[in-house]
């Protein structure tokens, strides 16, 4: 079998990659030295960025952090745990704020958990907060690694699917769809 995603059940999920990767060998398991392919990204006071590269790493998880337990560290940590978190919020709030300076338009698209209420069996459509400081951090730093991964292949010569869209056609500035 294919898959292109791995799709989340109320009572299981269906891996895109077998369980005994997507659970062991290829999970950032706290205290787990991991074989990982590595951003390293230099930004000056401003937030841009000064230098950058991809190389193989090994990589040690310290923590294992839900969104939540994210929140949390940001809205009331005291830690160096939560200083770092914050300052990647202040990067990712940069990087969000340049491609929309650079005409990126975000559209919020409503997400749901399936739960299964426990009295009454039935299952019950329940929203996911998107807009979560610690969900936009996690996606402000795919969309930064997924753009340095293509400007990578494309300054080496190496061969990539790349996604991208169309412009829009009369489509209302980031202003209107804030409203």
């Amino acid at each position: 079998r294919s898959r292109a995603t791995s799709i989340y059940l109320p009572e299981q999920r269906i891996s895109m990659i077998p369980p005994i990767l997507s659970e062991n060998a290829l999970s950032l398991m706290p205290m787990q030295k991991r074989n990982a392919m590595s951003f390293m990204i230099t930004f000056d006071a401003d937030f841009n960025i000064t230098h950058q590269e991809i190389l193989p790493s090994v990589v040690c998880s310290r923590h294992r952090l839900s969104y939540d337990t994210v929140e949390n560290l940001i809205e009331n940590g005291d830690d160096a745990l939560s200083d770092d978190i914050r300052l990647i919020q202040e990067i990712a709030e940069f990087s969000a704020a340049n491609r929309r300076s650079h005409g990126a338009v975000d559209i919020d698209i409503p997400e749901y958990k399936l739960v299964l209420d426990e009295k009454t069996g039935l299952y019950e459509l329940h929203p996911i907060d998107t807009a979560m400081m610690s969900r936009q951090l996690v996606s402000e730093c795919m969309i930064l690694a997924n753009a340095l991964a293509a400007e990578f292949c494309d300054s080496h010569d190496i061969p990539a699917v790349y996604r991208i869209q169309p412009a829009p056609v009369n489509m209302p500035r980031q202003e209107t769809l804030d409203e």
